[in-house]
């Protein structure tokens, strides 16, 4: 595995498993010369890529090399939302380099089908084979509950109310700041309590909000958290408030703890993932009051709860961990052949 930055705890798990690569870099085009080079040294046959700025990256650092290496790129997430966080020149540049470099690649691959059709879009060359792999997110033992009972948080120990949980990287895109909104108007029809688990760059601007609403005996932040199924499991509802997506794997886990789900309809995912609202229920980007309806749906409707577990737990075959890896095989396959 070759990625950028410095070591992180997710380097030392990731090693456990496989030789890891650092280039100390904190940008994608940084990389694309230290990349070349390893990539001539090393000469591996395929070159596996993660999102648009390293696809871009790797594809251009394979050319460089003079290698043979076959490279196959994968979006995990919407390109356009993706790059509408970037000034105006900077995503011209990198969209153009998409359409150019994409369709020279020796494969595609996306997590979502909505993902597939935007990136088919935007590289407009209908001959170039875009495969969907779906995130391998499910394997039953990781879910499987332990023998002893594991409370997280006291408010789970007491269960005097019910916990409303969230998860993910606390950045703008996943927009938390809805949810904590909505929670303080919810809270004035049920008592609960809300947990978000993860880190990042809107912790500080969160916690004021918290404070401003007067919600810190309600309102958790943990912070990263190695393992969030002790936490899920135990909860009465997920909710997912991003702006953009791409295969929520967050949707997928709550679906294997047997929990129902609210989730933004935001490009792309959740609606694959929930079934277009059959396993869970689907609500307007950014809009606080249809978020705060179906909080209140959910807490008043135990059949519906019960009937969005059961069809989730149906379904959850789509992401497997064999299935995925089976898939890829056959991808890397096809293109040794190539």
């Amino acid at each position: 595995m070759i990625t950028l930055g410095k070591r992180s705890i997710m380097s030392e798990e990731v090693e456990k498993v496989c030789n890891v690569k650092i280039i100390n870099k904190n940008k994608s085009s940084l990389s694309i010369i230290p990349l070349s080079n390893y990539l001539r040294t090393k000469k591996p046959n395929i070159l596996i890529s993660v999102q648009h700025f390293a696809n871009v990256s790797a594809l251009l650092s394979n050319f460089i090399s003079g290698n043979k290496t076959k490279v196959i790129v994968t979006e995990r997430s919407s390109i356009n939302q993706s790059l509408n966080q970037i000034n105006i020149f900077k995503k011209m540049i990198i969209k153009l380099l998409i359409y150019f470099l994409y369709p020279k690649s020796h494969g595609i691959i996306t997590n979502s089908f909505g993902i597939k059709e935007e990136l088919s879009n935007m590289i407009k060359n209908k001959n170039k084979k875009i495969n969907v792999i779906y995130n391998p997110t499910y394997d039953p033992n990781i879910y499987s509950n332990s023998k002893e009972k594991i409370y997280p948080h006291k408010w789970f120990e007491n269960k005097k109310y019910p916990v409303i949980i969230s998860v993910g990287r606390l950045s703008k895109e996943k927009n938390f700041e809805l949810l904590i909104k909505s929670f303080y108007k919810f809270r004035e029809k049920f008592n609960s309590k809300l947990i978000i688990l993860g880190d990042g760059p809107e912790k500080k601007n969160l916690n004021e909000l918290i404070c401003k609403l007067n919600l810190s005996k309600d309102c958790y932040l943990t912070g990263f958290v190695k393992n969030p199924y002790d936490y899920m499991k135990l909860s009465s509802v997920f909710v997912l408030t991003s702006h953009y997506e791409g295969l929520p794997n967050v949707l997928i886990e709550a679906q294997a703890c047997e929990i129902p789900i609210i989730s933004t309809d935001c490009k792309y995912g959740p609606k694959e993932i929930l079934l277009d609202g059959k396993a869970g229920i689907l609500v307007p980007v950014n809009n606080e009051k249809e978020l705060i309806k179906a909080m209140i749906k959910i807490f008043t409707s135990p059949g519906l709860k019960e009937e969005f577990i059961n069809i989730s737990k149906k379904n959850l075959f789509r992401f497997d961990i064999n299935e995925s890896i089976n898939k890829y095989k056959n991808i890397i396959n096809e293109t040794n052949k190539i």
